[in-house]
């Protein structure tokens, strides 16, 4: 489910304005005396660790960070993924994740803890790498995150070498959750890559 989907639902009915409010990154955000920054009404909370510089990412503007998956603050790690590159608002990320590095900056490093809804929920996440673990279906978690890097949005529309760069890590995303065997994400990512394509572009 998208992001602004899933904000949508936690909203009180007839108050669609407030959704599009609490998305937003407004530039002071208050801390709780151990440093906890509630982004989601205590469902997504971020404290930073380091802080970073520039800008925080909008939609549709692509990421690219390091993040870790604990089911505790100090538990052992249970899966890691390494430069990442999501675009915002299209939810390949899950949603507690995608919310948290909106209100991030280039270098900044977090830890987040998130409930199962803006995790992984009832599917959980199945390990794919050597030394990974599960994440059991209906897990609240911990993120340790990283934003490494915002890629620019080109003024006239991709080139034809960033449309070649966005297949490749289109297919790398779509490969993991196959992987992982999230097959519905997996084509998600798979068919957005191809429509990036001259061949996607001519259908």
């Amino acid at each position: 489910m998208a992001l602004v989907e899933e904000l949508e639902a936690d909203a009180e009915p007839g108050e669609p304005g407030e959704v599009e409010e609490e998305a937003e990154a407004p530039a002071v955000r208050e801390k709780d005396a151990d440093g906890w920054e509630d982004l989601m009404e205590g469902k997504v909370r971020k404290r930073t660790i380091k802080e970073g510089e520039g800008e925080e990412p909008e939609v549709q503007r692509d990421v690219l960070c390091n993040y870790e998956v604990r089911r505790s603050a100090e538990g052992e790690i249970l899966q890691r993924r390494k430069l990442a590159r999501y675009r915002i608002g299209e939810s390949e990320a899950v949603p507690g994740l995608e919310l948290v590095l909106r209100h991030m900056r280039v270098g900044e490093e977090a830890e987040v803890s998130c409930i199962s809804r803006f995790a992984w929920g009832p599917v959980g996440c199945r390990a794919a790498e050597p030394g990974e673990s599960d994440v059991p279906p209906d897990t609240d978690v911990y993120f340790r995150v990283k934003l490494l890097d915002l890629f620019p949005q080109p003024a006239e529309g991709p080139d034809w070498t960033q449309r070649v760069q966005e297949l490749e890590w289109r297919k790398k995303n779509g490969n993991d959750h196959f992987k992982r065997k999230n097959m519905q994400q997996a084509c998600k990512c798979y068919e957005k890559g191809m429509q990036e394509t001259w061949f996607g572009q001519m259908l």
